[in-house]
């Protein structure tokens, strides 16, 4: 039987993380533990980041005195990844406050965070691509008017 040929196509496994930018939650992106997280619940105006429920739960898990699946059954959610979910949220909004305030700085970052930064894919300054799309047009354009100059088309 006929089988059709499979191309080699360099780049679309997905995964190929070459070409994208690494998503690091910010509490592994700075290298922090999960109290240490819990611990910047103490620092003034970090705490009025999420509700005082939220970071109630958070500092139980924090402290181990409950675990992710007692916390699953006691939040209602469905499995233990959408509680990694709950939580992971929790620690962002934790530390993005932190951030702001300068309690946590850019310097912390691990190195593995730094290099995964190095090879994000770098903002596409859309004007200066427009510019440069109209120069090569202009280019085009010239070089098809020396190639006929009386303008007659083939």
């Amino acid at each position: 039987m006929w089988k059709p040929r499979k191309a080699a196509r360099p780049f679309t496994d997905p995964s190929e993380r070459r070409f994208r930018r690494v998503n690091m939650p910010l509490r592994k992106r700075f290298g922090m533990t999960v109290r240490e997280v819990a611990r910047l619940l103490d620092e003034p105006f970090v705490d009025r980041v999420i509700p005082l429920a939220e970071s109630q739960i958070y500092r139980k898990f924090a402290a181990n005195n409950v675990s992710k699946k007692e916390l699953t059954e006691w939040l209602g959610l469905k499995n233990e990844s959408s509680t990694r979910v709950f939580l992971k949220d929790i620690e962002n909004r934790i530390i993005a406050q932190a951030l702001m305030l300068g309690i946590v700085s850019e310097e912390q970052q691990t190195p593995a965070a730094k290099v995964a930064e190095s090879k994000a894919r770098l903002h596409r300054d859309h004007f200066n691509f427009a510019e440069g799309e109209d120069d090569r047009m202009g280019q085009r354009q010239r070089r098809m008017e020396r190639a006929r100059p009386d303008g007659v088309a083939a």
